[in-house]
C-alpha cells in the first residue's frame, strides 16, 4: 500500500475517533441536561407539593382563628372536636386531595390524641411564677435559681444560679444572659441546667403520644424510663406567653379600688354591689389602707379610726354606745358567696385601665390537676377535686374563679391567698396543624400561637415542625367530606 493511501486511512481513522468522541461528549451532555432537567422538574414538583401541604396546614390555623373569633353567644367545643379539626378537606386536584388535622395532646396521660387547641392559660407562666411554684413543677433548686437569674434584670447570681459571668465563659461560643422574660420554652435551652429532657421530656416529636421509641429505655432516641407513661416535660405544664387585659367579662374597664375618690364613686354607679361593700371600700381607703387584690374583700373585717367611717354607718355605730363613740371601730365588707363573682369581675387593684396587661394567671376552668397542684395554695387532693367537679358547674357560674369558694372547695382564707393567681378566661391558644395529601403522603406541620387579647385575633408565634415527623397516623377511612369554602 502506498504511503499516500496509508496517510489517508490514518486521517480518516483520526476523524472517526474525534467524531466518536464528540458524539460521546454530546450524549453525555444531553444525558446530564436531561438528568438536571428531570431533577429540576422533580424538585419543583416536590416543592410545589410541599407548599400545597403548607397551605393546607395553614388552613387549619385559619379554621382555629375563625372559631375563636366567633361571637361569644355561639360556643364551640375547641378542646376535642373531630368534626371541625380532624381530616378536614380543603382542596381536590384530581390525583390527590389535601386535608388538615389540628391535633393536641390528651388532657390526661393517655395514648389518645384530641382534635382541638391547647389553652396556654391552663399552664403555669414561667415568667411570673415564684420560686415555690417553679419547684412544684419539678425543677430542682439549681434550675430554679438559674431560670430566675435568666429572667431578672440584675447581674447578681443567686447561690445556685448563673449570671453573665457564667455565660461569658462558655466555649466555643459565649453569649449574653437575657435579663428579661422568656419568649418561648425552647429559649430555656440557653439557660444553665436546661436541656431537651427538661423542656419536652420523653416526647421528642412533641405530638403528645407515647410512641414506641419513647418507651424503650435506651434502645433508641430519646432516652426514656420505659414505664409506659409519657413524660412531656415543661411543655405540658408551662408557658411563657399567657396574659389578659384588665377588663370585665363584658369588656368594661375595671374599677380600681386603690384609686382616687373619683374612681371610687364608680362603685355606686357602675356596680350592683351592696351599699355596705361600697362604704367599706371607701372607709378602708379613707383610713389610709390599700387593697392587695379584690379577693381580699371576701369576709373581710377591718379596724379603722372612727372618723374614717362616714355617713349612715357612723350614725348607726354611735347610736349603740356613748355619745362620744370609740376611737376605733370594726367594719365588715359584706362580701360573701353572692357578691364575690362581681367583686372579682368588676374590681381591680391595678392602675392603667383596661389596656393594662395582667400576665400569668392560671385558668381554673381549663388547667390540669398537675398545674393547679403546682400553685402553693392548692393541694394535690383539692386540685383533683376541682378538675372532677368543674364539668358539672354551669358556664355562667364559671365566669370567675368564685365558684371554688361557692362550692366549698376552698375556704375564705385559702381563696383569698390563691385568687391573685387565678382567672376563668383564656386569650392565647396554641394550634398545631398538619396539612397532608391523600393519596401521596406529602405533609407539613405548623404550629401557631393565636392571641385574642387585642381587638382582633393575631398570630403572635409561627413555626414549622415538619422535621419532627408526622405527628399522628392518618385515618384513611375518615378521608371523606366536602371541600371547605
Amino acid at each position: 500500500m502506498s504511503r499516500a493511501r496509508r496517510d489517508a486511512n490514518g486521517r480518516r481513522g483520526t476523524v472517526l475517533a474525534i467524531t466518536l468522541m464528540i458524539v460521546a461528549l454530546m450524549t453525555m451532555t444531553a444525558a446530564a441536561m436531561l438528568f438536571r432537567t428531570t431533577a429540576e422538574v422533580t424538585g419543583a414538583a416536590a416543592g410545589r407539593r410541599g407548599e400545597q401541604a403548607r397551605l393546607a396546614a395553614m388552613s387549619g390555623i385559619r379554621q382555629a382563628i375563625s372559631i375563636l373569633d366567633a361571637p361569644a353567644d355561639t360556643p364551640v367545643d375547641i378542646v376535642d372536636n373531630p368534626d371541625l379539626f380532624q381530616n378536614q378537606r380543603v382542596a381536590d386536584h384530581g390525583t390527590a386531595a389535601w386535608y388538615f388535622t389540628v391535633f393536641a395532646p390528651a388532657a390526661e396521660a393517655t395514648d389518645a390524641v384530641r382534635y382541638g387547641l391547647i389553652d396556654e392559660a391552663g399552664k403555669i407562666n414561667i415568667n411570673t411564677a415564684d420560686e415555690e411554684t417553679l419547684a412544684n413543677l419539678g425543677l430542682d433548686a439549681e434550675r430554679v435559681a438559674c431560670l430566675l437569674d435568666w429572667r431578672d434584670r440584675d447581674h447578681e447570681p443567686r447561690s445556685d444560679g448563673a449570671e453573665q459571668a457564667y455565660y461569658a465563659s462558655l466555649q466555643p461560643i459565649p453569649y449574653r444572659t437575657k435579663n428579661g422574660p422568656v419568649i418561648t420554652l425552647e429559649e430555656l435551652l440557653l439557660v444553665k441546667g436546661f436541656d431537651a429532657s427538661v423542656i419536652v421530656g420523653e416526647d421528642a416529636n412533641v405530638n403528645g403520644l407515647l410512641d414506641a421509641n419513647e418507651d424503650d429505655g435506651n434502645e433508641s432516641f430519646p432516652p426514656d424510663d420505659a414505664d409506659g407513661q409519657l413524660d412531656r416535660g415543661l411543655a405540658a405544664v408551662a408557658t411563657p406567653i399567657s396574659y389578659e387585659r384588665n377588663m370585665s367579662v363584658d369588656g368594661r374597664p375595671r374599677i380600681n379600688i386603690n384609686g382616687e375618690e373619683s374612681e371610687l364613686r364608680k362603685l355606686a354607679s357602675e356596680t350592683s354591689l351592696p351599699e355596705q361593700t361600697v362604704e367599706f371600700i371607701r372607709t378602708v381607703r379613707k383610713a389610709g389602707e390599700r387593697f392587695a387584690h379584690p379577693a381580699q374583700l371576701l369576709e373581710m373585717r377591718a379596724t379603722v379610726p372612727a372618723d374614717a367611717v362616714g355617713g349612715d354607718e357612723r350614725s348607726r355605730r354611735r347610736g349603740r354606745g356613748s355619745r362620744r363613740g370609740p376611737e376605733n371601730v370594726t367594719v365588715t365588707s359584706g362580701v360573701g358567696t353572692r357578691e364575690l363573682p362581681e367583686v372579682l369581675d368588676r374590681l381591680t387593684t391595678r392602675s392603667g385601665g383596661s389596656k393594662t396587661k395582667v400576665p400569668g394567671l392560671v385558668n381554673v376552668n381549663t388547667a390540669s390537676a398537675n398545674v393547679l397542684a403546682a400553685l402553693p395554695e392548692i393541694s394535690d387532693n383539692t386540685a383533683r377535686q376541682i378538675v372532677d367537679l368543674r364539668d358539672s358547674i354551669a358556664d355562667e357560674q364559671k365566669q370567675t374563679p368564685a365558684w371554688l369558694y361557692a362550692e366549698g372547695l376552698l375556704d375564705a382564707d385559702r381563696f383569698r391567698q390563691v385568687a391573685p393567681r387565678l382567672t376563668a378566661r383564656s386569650f392565647q391558644y396554641r394550634v398545631r396543624s398538619v396539612g397532608f395529601a391523600w393519596p401521596g403522603g406529602q405533609f407539613r406541620v405548623v404550629e401557631a400561637v393565636i392571641d385574642l387579647a387585642g381587638e382582633r385575633p393575631r398570630i403572635m408565634y409561627l413555626r414549622d415542625l415538619t422535621r419532627r415527623g408526622l405527628p399522628t397516623a392518618i385515618d384513611v377511612d375518615e378521608l371523606t367530606g366536602a371541600v371547605m369554602p
